[in-house]
């Protein structure tokens, strides 16, 4: 996941995006790395199998919406608030890592 943000805020800051772009590169790096770590905790691939491919390929998919759809709902009436906006990002962020983190500890945890 590190390496990935680190790829993308160079590659915003070599083409001229601002501090700005760079931070809403690296907060859409980690968010789509936490779910498809999710996705992979909940589903992983067990065989070579085309069906198991795409069964964690549905998870990611399923799970990227329902996320998306409850940053939608959450995020613009947190705002409205008067909450700042970095600090809803970094709330996402945090929520997100915690979520796989604490998939992907039950799955270790079951043997799987």
């Amino acid at each position: 996941m590190l390496p990935v943000a680190v790829v993308g805020s160079v590659a915003a800051i070599a083409s001229g995006a601002g501090v700005r772009i760079v931070g809403i590169v690296a907060a859409l790096v980690v968010a789509g790395s936490c779910v498809a770590l999710l996705a992979g905790a909940l589903l992983p691939w067990r065989s070579t199998g085309g069906g198991d491919q795409l069964t964690t390929i549905a998870a990611f998919a399923a799970i990227a919406i329902a996320a998306s759809l409850a940053v939608g709902l959450v995020a613009p009436r947190l705002v409205s608030l008067g909450v700042p906006d970095p600090v809803v990002v970094v709330a996402i962020c945090v929520v997100a890592l915690a979520a796989a983190l604490a998939a992907l500890e039950r799955r270790l945890g079951a043997g799987g």
